[in-house]
Parts: structure tokens; C-alpha cells; sequence
């Protein structure tokens, strides 16, 4: 069976995350190997080897500190894999710092089910086959990221304020410039279009165009 290796950078208490994306990759056909941040430069052999990493992670009430943590763990061995790398959450922040991302943390807690919206000129990517230009996740975070003075990452998707939530998210789903490198700031184990877009990452119809870089 094909595998993915889980980032875990998860509290004992809050496994849930953890538990709820393995039923989703196991939904897929594909076998989950957690890996503790701390332990994944030990790993990489197993890493390169993966179908795909997933970079996983919670909201905190201190997402600076535990995104810089997180970030801290990538750097060893985040350019030197070529496979698919996803962000989930404190992930996708994590991510976003290693290419120059700020972080600020958000005038209200973005929690429940929100809308995302793909950008105009993003929409070929293959990672939204079968979304279509909006559709809804779950999503729950303090924190988000701005990519203003971070040239490498190319915003794909942002989350319109929606029903009770009031601010959106300008970076729901970023990109790396010419990697499979993605983040995103929603819980795709959370839902059914959520897990489609886990399907598209771990099984993609197609390359998307990594040099344009619009």
C-alpha cells in the first residue's frame, strides 16, 4: 500500500487531528506513518520514498511561537524532498514562514464552515479538480498568514467572510513557486470536499504549470 508521512506536531490531548486525517488518507487507499517534527530529519530516506508529506498541526493560543517551532523542525530537509508536501493549519504557517510568510493572529477565531474561493488565475491547477471555483471546508484557526513580502509563495484560494465569521483568510491555500509544495490554512479531514482536495493532492490528474509563478 502506498504511504504518507504525518508531521505530527500535535499534543497528546489533540490526537483527534491525527486520527480524523488517517481515516481520510486510509480512505484513499493510502497508509499513514506519523513522524514527530523534532524526529524528521532522521527520516528523510522514508520521506523521499512517501506518496506524499502532510505537515499537520492545530490551532494554538500562541500559533506565532508554535508556527517559528514547527518552522524550525522543516528546515533541515524541506528543500531536499521532491515529493508533494502539504500544510494543514499550524503546517501551512509553518510552511509559509520557511518561504518568508509573516504571521498575525486574527481579530476573531475563524471556526466552523467556510466558503473558499479560487483565485482567477489559479484555477487550472489540478489540485482543484472537481471543486470548482468555490466550495466549502471546515476550518478552524487564531492565526493567519500574509505572503506580501514573500515572492516565492503564490496565493491559490482565500475564505470570504461568511455567515458568523466576519474576516476571511487572503491565503487559505498558497502554493511554492516551481514545487509541489502546498498550504492550507483550512482541515481538509474535515469534510467531504476537504478530502477531494487530500484525493487531488495525493493523486494528481495532472502536473500543474510550477513555473508560472502569476
Amino acid at each position: 500500500m502506498a504511504y504518507a508521512v504525518i508531521i505530527d506536531s500535535t499534543l497528546p490531548e489533540d490526537k483527534d487531528f491525527n486520527n480524523d486525517l488517517t481515516d481520510a488518507l486510509s480512505e484513499l487507499g493510502v497508509e499513514s506513518i506519523l513522524v514527530p517534527g523534532r524526529e524528521a530529519h532522521a527520516k528523510i530516506e522514508l520521506m523521499k520514498a512517501s506518496r506524499g508529506i502532510i505537515v499537520g498541526g492545530i490551532p494554538t493560543h500562541h500559533p506565532s511561537e508554535s508556527a517559528e517551532e514547527l518552522q524550525s523542525f522543516l528546515e533541515p530537509w524541506l528543500l531536499k524532498i521532491e515529493v508533494p508536501i502539504l500544510g494543514i493549519c499550524l503546517g501551512h504557517q509553518a510552511i509559509g514562514l520557511s518561504f518568508g510568510a509573516s504571521m498575525r493572529r486574527n481579530e476573531e477565531v475563524e471556526k466552523g464552515t467556510i466558503t473558499v474561493e479560487v483565485m482567477e488565475d489559479q484555477q487550472n491547477d489540478p489540485i482543484f479538480t472537481g471543486l470548482g471555483k468555490s466550495f466549502q471546508v471546515v476550518s478552524l484557526h487564531w492565526a493567519s498568514i500574509s505572503i506580501k513580502d514573500a515572492p516565492q509563495l503564490i496565493r491559490l484560494a482565500r475564505s470570504l467572510p461568511d455567515g458568523d465569521i466576519s474576516t476571511g483568510c487572503e491565503n487559505q491555500i498558497i502554493r511554492v513557486a516551481n514545487r509541489h509544495i502546498y498550504g492550507v490554512q483550512f482541515h481538509p479531514e474535515k469534510s467531504e470536499l476537504g478530502r477531494l482536495f487530500l484525493r487531488n493532492f495525493l493523486y494528481p490528474v495532472s502536473e500543474p504549470n510550477l513555473y508560472d509563478t502569476k
